[in-house]
């Protein structure tokens, strides 16, 4: 036994006496970024050193300066290169670095140069390395590279079964619910993950027809609607025909909205007991109709009848549009009839010109209770009472000042035709003195230059004396005389 315990302390001092073996850890290095950016787009790339006990670190970061342009950095330096060391041990440490593309095609960004070193004991660490391919497309090679998907791959009414069965390429179904139905989820699930769903999950319905429209956007933007008939069962529904359209009277007030300056009361269709809305002032009842396609609208009901009702909600109250327009007042004759929106109402009104602020519509306002013709102010989103005797007040004051208009103008014109007149005649004057002068020294120029026959060579003679003798000018006297005998 002796002899067991001095080989065993013996083998103990040996491995003491061994020179501690040291074995170096090791660690890697990844680069990753988005593998597909936009030409023109700006991409990050994120380098991460990882391992265990990491003392200090140096890396480069290599890149295609065609393909990328560095913008920023959170090395050290600013710049590709990294370099650092910790006050006691670290698993990790990363970098990030912003590049602008430059150009389309496929680049790789990789980790150059490396080395990192223990903590503990400063021993070099054993690391590998990946790098990361980019590819830079145009904005058309991505677009055109996007899902066209828009198919669902399942389609349901949970607790009832749409008819006919459901197809991916089948658009159209239709179920029919209990008559104290409410709401009713729907269930859609998309074929492609890319794409979009719109429309599903719990959906609220009343008697009569729902349409439920469920769209699937495909990644590209296109889109597919599947329309779902939810028929809530009405063991006794109330049909209605307005301007030719198939309405169903709603029975519940759940599916109706109060309208502003109306009470909640009842009125009898039939032998039910209906919701309706009810206005002291003008006497007028509301209930609700619904179309095939299930939207619900509010009716004018009398004696069995019924008319669209039409809200107008201005600053100063609430008024009720009506289309009036056969007998116009006489000051309304010039106004044509136009499209309008107002208050979200698609209504015909009057406008004077297409230029004009204002329109007139008529209808009744239901604080007042007063039914004509209104102005209504689209700017202020104000109506007011129109005013025929203003109006025609204004009018006629137009027509005065065109008249008075008119009438200076003509004045001006026939002052210019007096004075154009005044200047002909003085023109024509001057010019019939010019022509009588010139036919004066026509003559002298005659008398002198003319050779006369040998007979009168004595009158001649004494015609030259006397013109040799004359000293003066003649006066005006005289020149008269002799224009009148020429």
């Amino acid at each position: 036994m002796k002899r067991i315990n001095k080989l065993i302390y013996g083998l103990i001092i040996m491995l003491l006496m061994v020179p501690t073996l040291v074995f170096a850890g090791s660690g890697k290095i990844t680069v990753s970024s988005p593998s597909t950016v936009a030409l023109g787009n700006s991409v990050t790339v994120t380098v991460t050193l990882s391992g265990s006990d990491i003392g200090s670190w140096e890396m480069k970061l290599n890149y295609d300066s065609n393909y990328l342009k560095l913008q920023s950095s959170s090395a050290e330096s600013g710049g590709v290169a990294m370099a650092g060391s910790s006050t006691k041990g670290i698993s990790s440490k990363s970098y990030t670095f912003k590049f602008k593309t430059l150009k389309a095609g496929t680049t790789k960004v990789t980790v150059g140069s490396y080395d990192a070193y223990h903590f503990s004991n400063f021993q070099e660490m054993s690391l590998s390395s990946s790098g990361k391919n980019i590819e830079i497309k145009t904005q058309q090679q991505i677009e055109a590279s996007y899902s066209k998907d828009n198919y669902l791959k399942k389609l349901s009414i949970t607790g009832f079964e749409l008819q006919p069965a459901f197809n991916k390429d089948t658009l159209s179904y239709s179920v029919v619910v209990p008559e104290d139905t409410k709401n009713v989820t729907v269930v859609a699930t998309k074929n492609d993950n890319k794409a979009s769903v719109h429309g599903d999950g719990q959906v609220d319905v009343n008697l009569g027809s729902n349409i439920i429209t469920v769209t699937v956007k495909a990644q590209n933007g296109s889109e597919r609607e599947y329309k779902i008939n939810v028929e809530v069962k009405d063991s006794n529904p109330i049909n209605v025909t307005v301007d030719g359209q198939d309405f169903v009277v709603i029975k519940k007030d759940a599916d109706l909205k109060k309208p502003l300056d109306f009470e909640s009361t009842t009125v009898k269709i039939g032998e039910f007991d209906i919701p309706a809305f009810y206005n002291e002032s003008v006497d007028m009842y509301l209930v609700g109709l619904k179309d095939a396609e299930g939207k619900v609208g509010l009716y004018i009901y009398k004696d069995n009848d019924y008319k669209k009702y039409n809200e107008i909600a201005s600053n100063d109250f609430v008024f009720i549009y009506k289309d009036s327009y056969e007998n116009l007042p006489m000051e309304l004759k010039d106004y044509k009839k136009v499209s309008e929106t107002i208050s979200g109402n698609e209504v015909m009104a009057l406008k004077y010109s297409d230029d004009s602020k204002t329109s007139v519509i008529y209808g009744t306002n239901l604080d007042s209770g007063k039914e004509g013709y209104y102005v209504y102010d689209k700017e202020n989103n104000s109506l007011s009472l129109y005013e025929a005797d203003y109006t025609l007040a204004l009018l006629k004051q137009n027509e005065m000042f065109l008249k008075v208009i008119y009438g200076l103008f003509g004045l001006v014109v026939f002052l210019l035709l007096i004075m154009i007149i005044l200047l002909s005649k003085k023109g024509s004057k001057k010019k019939k003195t010019k022509d009588v002068v010139l036919h004066e020294l026509d003559d002298e120029i005659v008398v002198d230059t003319k050779p006369k026959k040998k007979e009168n060579n004595n009158n001649s003679k004494k015609s030259k004396k006397k013109g040799k003798n004359k000293k003066e000018p003649k006066n005006d006297e005289e020149k008269d005389d002799e224009y009148a005998e020429i």
